[in-house]
């Protein structure tokens, strides 16, 4: 199957994904050019693959051949290291979430994923739900799991893999 990598910065998940047989097809970034994390991703295309396309800025996320979007969206929103004035809810990186959650509506792939640290899930509970509600909105089937949790991991991604195919998408937060 073929994903996105939207916002995924170093890389690591997206060559965890390729890793596993993905297609990585495109990287979406924002602005500025080239984007946050296209560097580390040129960077690899030995490990990546040389078929895929950079995307800068939301208005070209279009719908494409891509069944799975994985996104990391920056946590530097939420980490405890990032100055005070700029993390938690309404810090300018709140916005590549939204991003993250309008490239996915507008595409509509199979399988939207979005990983991020734990602590934008204890301080930014009401941003998680509102991410959510907009999910829900949209007719995604919503699961959630704890990345730091292998048992979890490996349940929400078999419940995922039960639901496809069943013409509801499926968003894994």
């Amino acid at each position: 199957m073929k994903f996105i990598d939207c916002m995924g910065f170093a890389g690591g998940f997206t060559l965890g994904a390729v890793q596993a047989g993905w297609e990585l097809a495109r990287k979406w970034e924002l602005p500025p050019a080239p984007g946050f994390g296209t560097r580390n991703c040129e960077g690899n295309r030995h490990l990546l693959g040389d078929d895929w396309l950079v995307e800068v800025a939301p208005g070209t996320w279009e719908p494409n051949e891509a069944q799975a979007i994985f996104g990391n969206p920056p946590c530097s929103g939420w980490s405890l290291l990032s100055r005070k004035d700029f993390r938690g809810r309404g810090s300018p990186v709140e916005g590549c979430m939204w991003h993250f959650i309008g490239g996915v509506a507008r595409v509509r792939p199979q399988i939207a994923v979005m990983e991020s640290v734990a602590q934008a899930y204890r301080q930014g509970a009401d941003l998680m739900r509102d991410l959510h509600a907009k999910l829900d909105a949209f007719g995604w089937k919503l699961l959630e799991m704890n990345g730091n949790d292998m048992e979890d991991v490996v349940t929400r991604l078999e419940e995922a893999r039960s639901l496809t195919g069943h013409n509801q998408p499926i968003a894994i937060i």
